[in-house]
This record gives C-alpha cells, structure tokens and sequence, in this order.
C-alpha cells in the first residue's frame, strides 16, 4: 500500500497491489564457474579462465575448420509464469571476421529441432555483448536448451552468465 503525505495533507491509503513474482535462474552453473558441470553433449566447447563477464569461469567456442558449429546444451524446464527469458553474454574475441551464436530447443528427448532464435551476430573485437530471447511459446515444458555458434576457422568466442527466468 501507498501513502502519500505533504503540506497540504495525507491521501488515503491505496489498495494492496498484486506481489511482483520474479523466477529463479532455472540455468544450473550458467556462469561456468565449476567449469562445463550440468552441460552436456559438448562439440568444441572447453570450460575457460581466459575470459569472464562475471566471477572467473566461461566457455570457449572454437571453430577448427573454414566456419565450424561449437555447442553446448542442458535440459531445463521453462518457467510457467510470467514472460520466461534466457539471455546470455558474448565475447569474440579476434581482429577480424565475425561469428554468430542463437539458442536452439529441443524436446527433453528426441532429436528434432523444435524452434530457434535468429543468430546474434558478433563482430571481431566488440567486447561483452548481451542477448535476450522470449522463450515464451516454451513455458512450462522441459526442453534441451542448446547454445549453438558458428566459429571461423580457430578463432574464439566466449559465453557466459547463461540466465533463464
């Protein structure tokens, strides 16, 4: 409730508003800090101290041909309430050339795509850069959230502070 008091006198009180619910981070060990702990099917993805947004720990997506696919997926159950998002921070971290990275959805299991988000297109040096995606035509469903990049030839990209609420 709201009351507000000056000079000239007090309102009444307002009526009790509705509680703001905030979901939990649903993302186990989105930071990397205990490394690729809770992530799985990794393809050119290496836990990393090189590079962090936050704490000490990323990922490392690294391309090993012309243009190489780097991932890493867990299987997590999208909030039911609210508007569920994930967003996540990048660093690529070259002098030329670009790399893209999305989120990709898979059922909990079985292997057909069932959505993705546009690739994020990073360019060569741009520093920590956040992406936020409405996973909202998922919630309430247990998914395989994978993070799916396109890496150029042995370049890097970092990923970090991975959040889903």
């Amino acid at each position: 409730t709201v009351k507000a008091t000056n000079a000239l006198g007090s309102s009444a009180e307002s009526a009790p508003s509705a509680p703001i619910t905030i979901n939990p981070n649903v993302m186990a060990n989105g930071g990397f800090e205990a490394g690729l702990a809770n992530w799985s099917s990794p393809v050119r993805a290496t836990a990393s101290t090189v590079s962090a947004h936050s704490g000490t720990g990323s990922v490392l997506l690294k391309g090993d041909t012309v243009s190489s696919g780097a991932y890493l997926e867990q299987t997590v159950t999208v909030p039911s309430t609210g508007t569920p998002t994930v967003s996540y921070w990048t660093d690529y971290r070259q002098a030329s050339s670009s790399a893209s990275i999305r989120v990709e959805i898979y059922p909990a299991s079985g292997s057909t795509m069932l959505g993705a988000t546009p690739y994020a297109t990073l360019a060569a040096n741009g520093g920590w850069k956040q992406t936020t995606a409405d996973l909202s035509a998922y919630k309430g469903q247990t998914i395989r959230l994978r993070m799916s990049a396109s890496v150029y030839y042995a370049n890097a990209l970092y990923l970090d502070d991975i959040v889903l609420r």
